[in-house]
Order: structure tokens, then C-alpha cells, then sequence
């Protein structure tokens, strides 16, 4: 799969834009979309709010809000011919999200404890 760099907030929204417009997940999975579209203004208003008293908060929010995007893409086909080999309805792929993001970052580093990096302060 091709990494992303996002250096900006126009290539990261404009990424999950991207997703959110894509007709089969549209058709297929219309809540999950609302719940990215949902998630990525959240992200935008707390981009907004950061400055030097709260960046560490805020940065942990953020964190988690991505972590559930991932989540969240990790659980849809990846183009419209792949066939997943489990059945998710989309309230299951969106309480996945909630449910397991304080983890996410950790389950994919395959760290058991917490380090000292600010990716595992998600809160």
C-alpha cells in the first residue's frame, strides 16, 4: 500500500475527501462515511484551537481521531472488487473505532507497554 505523507492540512482532508467521494463506498457504506466526514471536521476544529497552552491535549485528541480513521479504512475493501473475508455492518466498524483507538498505535508498533512518545498519548 502507498504511504502518505501529509504535511498540510489540504493533503490530509483532501485524502479522506477523496475516500468519502468514492460512489461503491458511498452506496455500500453510508454511515461510515458520515462517521470519516464526521470525524475529519473534528480534527479541523481542533487544529484550529491549538496553540502553546494546550498543543499537548489537543495533539492527544488528534491522535485518537486519526487512530480511528485508520481503523476505520483498515475495516473497508480497498477497491470495489475486493471481497473482505469478514462481515462488518457499519455500526460494528464505527463502534470498532470508538471502542479501540486509545490502542490502535500501539497494536501497530507491536509495543505491550507504553513508551515516552507523544503517539501513545491519545486520550
Amino acid at each position: 500500500m502507498k504511504r502518505n505523507i501529509f504535511l498540510n492540512k489540504v493533503d490530509y482532508f483532501g485524502f479522506y475527501e477523496k475516500v468519502c467521494n468514492d460512489k461503491v463506498l458511498l452506496k455500500q457504506y453510508p454511515l461510515v462515511v458520515k462517521e470519516i466526514q464526521n470525524i475529519c471536521q473534528i480534527i479541523n476544529s481542533k487544529i484550529e484551537e491549538i496553540n502553546s497552552d494546550n498543543f499537548f491535549e489537543l495533539h492527544a485528541e488528534i491522535l485518537g481521531y486519526d487512530a480511528r480513521l485508520q481503523i476505520i479504512l483498515s475495516l473497508l475493501p480497498k477497491s470495489s472488487a475486493e471481497k473482505l473475508s469478514y462481515s462488518l455492518t457499519e455500526k460494528e466498524i464505527i463502534d470498532l473505532s470508538q471502542k479501540d483507538y486509545k490502542y490502535f498505535f500501539n497494536e501497530c508498533c507491536d509495543c505491550e507497554e507504553c513508551t515516552n512518545s507523544l503517539y501513545f498519548s491519545i486520550i
